[in-house]
């Protein structure tokens, strides 16, 4: 199993709010493919920042680019 962890911060000023992990969680679902073999997607939201890690069956670093 890999983990590819991502974070995320906006550009310049941010006052928009925190954004719900469970929002993104459901985007995230929405857009991964079979081919990807996400097991696993793990969000924390704060102030400026997302965290996301996906969690994939892939079994090498290759693969999961």
């Amino acid at each position: 199993m890999r983990l590819i962890m991502v974070t995320l911060a906006p550009r310049g000023r941010y006052s928009a709010g925190e954004p719900r992990a469970a929002e993104i969680s459901d985007v995230m679902w929405v857009f991964a493919t079979p081919e990807a073999q996400l097991e696993h997607v793990s969000i924390r939201s704060g102030a400026c920042r997302i965290h996301l890690g996906f969690y994939s069956r892939l079994d090498s670093a290759a693969a999961a680019e």
